[in-house]
């Protein structure tokens, strides 16, 4: 989603994945939490929002127990991924963009190299290294 909104910087894509990552990263973990748990109560009777176990879990194989406790974090799963996922969009809209207005970016493109090969082989591989 940071290469989203680097590409088309300054669009309602962008001011939207900006939005989005403010609030991502704005909100606390537990406040997430309870936000997904009364979404999937009220959308989505397939996800578990009670006990960290079903009811039947004692009669379960062993394989059917993992995957029971993996069904069960779920939710918590993706309550605490939120706000990493919203500042690593961040970071990399922000080295992107830098990347991006590089002069040998600009020289590639009055070059007259196409947008999509010239984006996909430089500027993604740069930022991505540590």
């Amino acid at each position: 989603m940071g290469v989203i909104a680097a590409v088309h910087q300054n669009r309602w894509s962008d001011r939207l994945l900006r939005s989005l990552s403010y609030i991502g990263q704005g909100f606390p973990s537990f406040i997430t939490a309870l936000l997904l748990l009364i979404l999937a109560q009220r959308l989505s009777p397939w996800l578990p929002v009670g006990d960290m176990t079903s009811i039947d879990y004692a009669d379960l194989s062993g394989l059917g127990k993992v995957l029971d406790i993996a069904w069960h974090m779920i939710l918590p799963t993706i309550a605490l991924s939120i706000a990493s996922f919203a500042g690593l969009q961040r970071i990399t809209r922000g080295q992107l963009l830098e990347v991006l207005r590089q002069d040998y970016i600009r020289t590639a493109r009055a070059k007259g190299y196409p947008r999509t090969a010239l984006f996909m082989a430089t500027p993604c591989a740069t930022p991505s290294t540590p």
